[in-house]
């Protein structure tokens, strides 16, 4: 980091400022697949169309994700496209747990595609069901190229990235192939009074909230992952 605040990385001898990548236009969705005969899934933000005809689609997942690999068993998933009106417990509970030790499905709405898939029934600006048929190994990700099967659109206004970093005060989980270090993400943050802010130590959710942190409830929970009231810093 230089005087003036910015972030850089040193690749090939080459100084990048790599905040120039929160400007390229992401979306937010819902991947849901199968463990087994159990519903899982995770968020991720790289969802592209590749063709139209036949009708192909890319999602890159992290190894890391529980999700990744139960894609490579069932050879499919559907692709909840959230929009603006989605509860942000939805987000936290499928983008800050793992599917290994959490039914991230459990008290979300969701149906299931003529594929067998879940998708989510609310908060959603549109669905897709798809079929694997390719994928590619790149670092620590997968990139999976599916066909897409069926898809039904619900009109509600997308969620970008960008709006969910901006309105809702998201952050990004550390395997998401967007996730940056957080002082890169500083450099582009609208600047606030210098005092203390309550942050979630699970997701780095910061507390905006018009009511004094110290007088919400003690079964208060972190809107975005979960976590409950007593695992908030004051930093």
């Amino acid at each position: 980091m230089d005087g003036s605040g910015f972030f850089y990385t040193h690749i090939k001898d080459i100084f990048m400022d790599i905040t120039a990548l929160f400007r390229i236009t992401y979306g937010m969705y819902v991947i849901g697949t199968l463990d087994g005969e159990r519903p899982t899934g995770c968020i991720v933000n790289t969802v592209l169309q590749v063709s139209a005809e036949p009708l192909i689609i890319s999602v890159c997942v992290n190894k890391k994700n529980y999700t990744n690999g139960c894609i490579k068993k069932t050879g499919g998933f559907a692709i909840s496209i959230l929009s603006e009106q989605i509860d942000p417990d939805v987000i936290g509970k499928m983008g800050f747990n793992s599917g290994k030790d959490t039914d991230k499905f459990t008290d979300v709405a969701h149906v299931f595609t003529d594929d067998g898939c879940p998708r989510l029934v609310s908060g959603i600006s549109a669905w897709l069901s798809c079929e694997v048929v390719e994928s590619f190994e790149i670092e620590d990700y997968t990139v999976f190229y599916a066909k897409v099967n069926d898809s039904a659109n619900d009109l509600h206004k997308p969620m970008t990235y960008d709006y969910y970093h901006r309105v809702v005060k998201g952050k990004t989980a550390p395997n998401a192939p967007t996730f940056v270090p957080p002082q890169a993400e500083q450099t582009v943050a609208i600047p606030v009074a210098d005092k203390k802010q309550w942050i979630c130590g699970t997701c780095a959710y910061t507390y905006s909230g018009g009511v004094p942190f110290e007088n919400l409830p003690e079964d208060w929970r972190c809107p975005l992952c979960g976590r409950p009231k007593s695992g908030f810093k004051n930093e």
